[in-house]
Formats: structure tokens, sequence, C-alpha cells
């Protein structure tokens, strides 16, 4: 498509960290359905600071990051663990990160809501289907 490969996974709160909140009987903020980019040129997966923000989570460091509209300066994100799912059980086809670190950008004026990079790209299997404009991923 106009974007590339997009792909919607979920995002949430650390399975650990929603059982603690489980047992103080406190709110576990709802997961948030995301669409991402696939971008193989990206080191990492970053995700929209407004999804962070609803999830309310709390950053676990900051860290420099170059993208190619950053002109060579590195961007300072913060960084945040969280829970990310593509696919679903029920349809059979469930692939689960839990817990993963991801980075946190403003991804205000895109299509989008981050970028799904090689940090979790690297651990699957990826196939593209140029003519259907379909991505296949897998567990290796």
């Amino acid at each position: 498509g106009q974007y590339g490969a997009l792909i919607t996974v979920e995002i949430g709160v650390v399975s650990a960290h929603r059982r603690a909140l489980a047992r103080a009987q406190l709110m576990v903020p709802p997961s948030q359905q995301v669409l991402l980019v696939v971008d193989t040129g990206a080191s990492h997966t970053l995700i929209d600071s407004g999804v962070m923000r609803s999830l309310g989570l709390q950053p676990t460091g900051s860290y420099p990051y170059h993208s190619t509209s950053s002109a060579g300066v590195a961007q300072r994100c913060d960084a945040y663990g969280v829970a990310l799912a593509i696919g679903t059980a029920s349809a059979g086809n469930l692939l689960r990160f839990d817990p993963v670190e991801v980075m946190a950008n403003s991804f205000i004026n895109h299509h989008y809501q981050g970028v799904l990079g090689r940090d979790i790209l690297n651990q699957l299997y990826l196939a593209w289907r140029g003519p259907s404009q379909q991505l296949l991923m897998e567990y290796p």
C-alpha cells in the first residue's frame, strides 16, 4: 500500500504488572490496538507517546535514537516495558512478546501510530507477497 507494510498490533501492560494491579484491586488499563508500519530499517520498535500515556506507563529509561527524519541528530526517546501481540489466539496465529521494551515517539502527522522494528522482527520469519500486499509473520 501507500504506506508500506502495515500491521495492527495490541499494546498493553506487561503481564506481571497486570497481575499486580489486579491483586491490589486497581484498574488495569485496557490494551490498545495500534497500526504500525513494518520497518526493517528501524533498529527498534517505536510507539506513539500518546499510546504509552493512555496505558498509564512510566518510562524505564531514555535512549538516543537516530531516524531518517532527524537529519543525523539523535533524539532522546523514552523506553517502556509493554506486552505486544501480533495476530489473534482465535485465528491460531498469535505472536506474543511479553515483556518487551519499546521506545516512544510522536507520530501525530502519520497514518500509523509507530514502527515495528528489527528488535521484534529479528525474532520472526517474514514473507512479503507483493502482488497481494500481504505480510506473513511466524515464529521460526
